[in-house]
This record gives C-alpha cells, structure tokens and sequence, in this order.
C-alpha cells in the first residue's frame, strides 16, 4: 500500500512540473478555429483597392499593403482567457528573385507554441497559402518598405508602437518582429500590416575576356603562341544592377578551334564550337567567372590568318607565330573529266561517242601552306582526238570564278598574269581549278582511250607532279540497211524530170589527215607567297565577299 502511494505521489509530482513548464503547456496555438481569418492577405493602395483579398494584381511602381492575422486559440471552459503565447514572433519571407508573380510567405510562432505558415482548421488552409501578387507582363521586383510595419493588437482600429522598441523592420530577419504575450482568447487576435514596392527589376550584365599562355606563363595577348602552347580562357560575368538575375553564359569558339583543340572545359559543355555552362543565377554585384582551356594544334594548319579572335564582352587576338619559312612546297595536281554531253559528274575517267563534248577540270593545291609555289607552271597536252572549245575556259580560287580568254590558251605558251596575284598563294584547302571543255574527234576508234594529262612545275619544285585522265571510247550500233538488189525494169527518164541514174557513183571516202595536237601551257609569272601577304590577301578576299554578301 505504501509503494502504491509513492507512486501516485511520484506522478502527482511529474504531473506538476509538466503542466507548470510554458514550453510543453497544452493548449497554446495559433490560427486553428472556426471562425479564424486567412493568416495573410493583401490590399493594391496604389490602384485605390480596400479590402483585403488574395491574390493581389499590380502593376510595376504600385504599393501593395500586406495584413497578417493572429490569434492564441487557447481559452478556458468558461470562456476566460487561457494561457499567453509568450514572445509572439512574426517574420515576413520576401521571394528575393524577379518575376511576374510573387509569392508572399510568413511564419507565426511563440516560445510556447508552434510555428504555423497558415490558418489551418480541421486539417484546411483557409484561404490560400501565402500571398501572391501578379504583375502580368512585366517582371518586378517585391520590396520592403521600411518603416510600414503597423500593429494593432486586440482587433484594435488604430496602431499601436511595438514593444522592446523594434522600428519593424526586424519583420524580415529570421527572428522577425516580437510582438510580446499574447493571452489566449478571440479578444485577444490582432493583426500586424506591412507594405511592398513593385519595383521594376534592375538587372545589367557585365561581360569580360581574358586568355593566359599557361606554358609561357604570360598575358596571351601580349606574346604570340606556339604550337602545342596551352591558353587558358577566363570568362567573367558581373550583375552590375540592383537585383538578382540569372544569365546563359556561352561563348562562340569558332575561332578559337580553327588552330587550337579543347584541353579542359572547365564544367561546360561544348555543342558545334560552342561552349555553354548553362543558367546561371547572379545575385547583385556579384560576379561569376568560368575557364576553359584550350591547346594550340601541333603541326599548325596549312592556312588561315594564324590568329584566334573571340568575343565575351571584349574582343581579345592570340596571335599564333608562323613555322620558319623555307623549304619545298607540297604540291598535288589532279585531273578529272566528265562527258558534258551525257551531263556527267567530274570523275577520273569517262566514257564517249564520237563527237561528245567533254569537260576537263585541273586542280593544283598547295598542302605545305608556308614555303611559297614560285612561278607555277601548268602544262596540259590534248590527244590527237580532242580539240579545245574556244571561250570555255574559266579559274577558280578561294571561291571567286573568273572567266579566261582564250588568250589564255596558247599552242606555245600559256601565261596568266591577271587572277593570280589579286588573289593571293594556293593554301591548304585553297585550291586552285582551271577548266575547259574539248570535242572528241568524230573519227575516234571504238574501244580506244583519249588521254589528257597535266602537268605542273615550279622554280621551287623538284620535277613535274601530272595527273592524267581518259575517255573510253564506244561507238553506237547503227540500224543495219535493207539490201538493194539491182532492178530488173529498164529505167525510164520522164520528161519533165531529172534524168535517172543507172550506174551508182562512186563511194564518199572518209577524209585523212594528220591527227591534231594541241599543247596547252599554263604559265604562273608570279610568285605564290604566304606570310604576311598571304595572310592579307585572304582577309581582304574574305571581307570583300562578306561585303558583297551584306550589301
């Protein structure tokens, strides 16, 4: 009986503590009953609106006045007041991002009692969460007026100074505002109102380039690189503007890969030539910075300008130091022909009748693309069964066609002195193309072969380099004649009409000759150089025909 009674004294005792410590007393809540107002609603000052509601349409410049409600639930059975929510805290949640629709949040809770986002009665939100303001078509910024924070305790018409002499700003710190002990009771609900700017967004972007030789451990733009040299690329990108923004950040490097491979991309990713680290979310006056790196080609390019031009924000040149010039070029010639006649593609052989036009095409290439091709000469000798059209000849360089006279065309001798200087050296991939048409001889033998061969050679060249092509020729089958037999009536001249012809004359023999041959020499005076003037000859070809293109 005695350890019965210690043990209801024992919880008699733990009772007592339990009902006694603030922080476990039942009862203390906030926003739960029937009959409780939304927790957060919003009313457009500025478009002279003056109830509350949610959601709240504004515009960009508009005020918008919040209203947060409270209310201690707890009471007594006989309708007095129950316990004190102790050092009611409010706190504002402002959505720091720019939008056309703003999501308003707060928080309401006590030393004694759970934080709650919302009124929520038998497990339903009154109203809807948060407050939202829509500005349509314009993207805004929601911000905090300093100074609006009003109190009106106890359902109150009028505001009253909050205690511990907070200035209400404190609304949106994590603590928010203390707004004392509230009693438990509807007596005793209040409401506590702030304003918002709508304020139109204040993002700006600054862009920057810079590129470091990481092997010469140098500005890139200040000594120019080798092959095999590492450049690193540094991308940087400031919000110079009063508000968070988000930006792509991408950059093109067209340029850049024409002499260089991708060594590191630094967390992007590259699609074509170009490079992308995706959204990216800026708050203001912050800065973002991202690298890639790159190494430049070794063995360098045949062509090009030797120079890598990018833009992200700034335009920054690394130039590229050009291999020692010297040497014997590297040239090839290839020869191809196609039956204009049958409209043929250009391949290294063809097939013909008699008679057939075909159609010649020379090109010459220059792989080295350093050491210059001094004084090119082509030499391209017909067969006996073709002869050249005259006005069919045209060249064709670094995109650009022009037509050659048939002065071009010589038996003896063949010099080109206007197209090639204007034009500058036969570079990689910058092939040079002559072509004309020729006519196969109508006496041209089936089963035959008419070759045609070129040949190129250059004061700097060891030797000829040729290429040769052929048509094959076939004859067509013709229909076979009736036979004649000799008639067995007597021929009878009517007046009147030209005399009959009773012996048959003699046969047409085909016409012999000498076969003809015609040697087309093509000679190029001028020297083909790189370098500078190769470089510049190419710049100012490619401006020209983007020029031409724009206008």
């Amino acid at each position: 009986m005695n350890i019965f009674k210690k043990i209801l004294a024992i919880g008699a005792i733990i009772s007592s503590t339990l009902i006694s410590s603030p922080a476990l007393a039942a009862g203390v809540n906030f926003n739960n009953l029937q009959g409780d107002e939304e927790f957060l609603r919003g009313v457009n000052t500025s478009a002279g609106q003056t109830s509350y509601q949610d959601p709240v349409l504004a515009s960009a410049g508009d005020e918008v006045k919040g209203l947060f409600y409270y209310h201690n639930t707890d009471s007594n059975p006989d309708g007095s007041s129950g316990q004190a929510a102790l050092n009611t805290r409010i706190h504002l949640i402002l959505p720091q991002y720019q939008s056309q629709s703003h999501l308003i949040n707060g928080e309401l809770w006590a030393d004694n009692a759970t934080k709650v986002t919302g009124t929520v009665v038998n497990g339903q939100e009154v109203g809807d969460h948060g407050l939202t303001i829509n500005t349509v078509g314009t993207d805004t910024v929601a911000e905090f007026v300093s100074g609006s924070v009003k109190w009106y305790p106890n359902k109150s018409t009028n505001p009253v100074d909050l205690p511990f002499n907070q200035s209400g700003d404190e609304i949106t710190s994590a603590n928010g505002i203390n707004i004392g002990d509230i009693n438990g009771c509807w007596q005793y609900a209040g409401f506590v109102t702030f304003r918002l700017k709508l304020r139109s967004t204040q993002v700006n972007f600054d862009r920057s380039k810079s590129a470091w030789n990481t092997t010469l451990n140098k500005d890139a733009t200040a000594q120019k690189a080798r092959a095999a040299d590492e450049i690193k690329y540094s991308l940087t990108t400031k919000n110079s503007g009063q508000d968070q923004g988000s930006i792509t950040i991408s950059d093109d490097l067209a340029d850049i890969l024409e002499f260089a491979d991708i060594k590191d991309l630094g967390g992007g990713t590259l699609s074509g030539n170009t490079i992308s680290y995706g959204s990216v979310t800026i708050p203001a006056g912050q800065t973002v910075t991202e690298t890639f790196t790159v190494k430049v080609k070794d063995p360098l390019p045949l062509s090009g300008d030797y120079k890598m031009v990018n833009t992200y924000g700034n335009t920054i040149t690394v130039e590229i130091e050009l291999p020692a010039v010297g040497g014997e070029p590297i040239v090839k010639v290839h020869k191809k022909i196609r039956n204009k006649t049958r409209n043929e593609s250009f391949s290294t052989g063809s097939i013909a009748n008699p008679e057939d036009v075909v159609e010649y095409q020379i090109e010459i290439q220059n792989f080295d693309g350093v050491n210059p091709v001094k004084d090119l000469n082509l030499r391209d000798v017909l067969d006996a069964n073709l002869s050249y059209i005259s006005g069919t000849g045209r060249m064709e360089i670094a995109g650009t066609t022009k037509s050659l006279s048939d002065d071009f065309f010589k038996t003896s001798g063949w010099t080109i002195t206007d197209p090639i200087p204007s034009l500058g050296p036969i570079g990689n991939n910058d092939k040079l193309a002559i072509y004309f048409e020729a006519k196969i001889s109508k006496d041209a033998k089936k089963d035959s072969f008419v070759p045609n061969q070129v040949c190129a050679k250059a004061s700097n060249l060891t030797g000829e380099v040729c290429d040769k092509v052929s048509a094959l020729i076939e004859i067509p089958t013709s229909p076979t004649p009736p036979e004649q037999k000799p008639s067995t009536t007597p021929a009878v001249n009517v007046p009147g009409q030209p005399p009959v012809i009773t012996q048959p004359g003699p046969g047409q023999l085909p016409k012999t000759g000498p076969a003809e041959s015609m040697a087309l020499v093509l000679g190029l005076s001028s020297s083909i150089v790189t370098g500078s003037h190769y470089l510049r000859s190419k710049k100012a070809l490619r401006a020209a025909s983007l020029s031409k293109n724009i206008l």
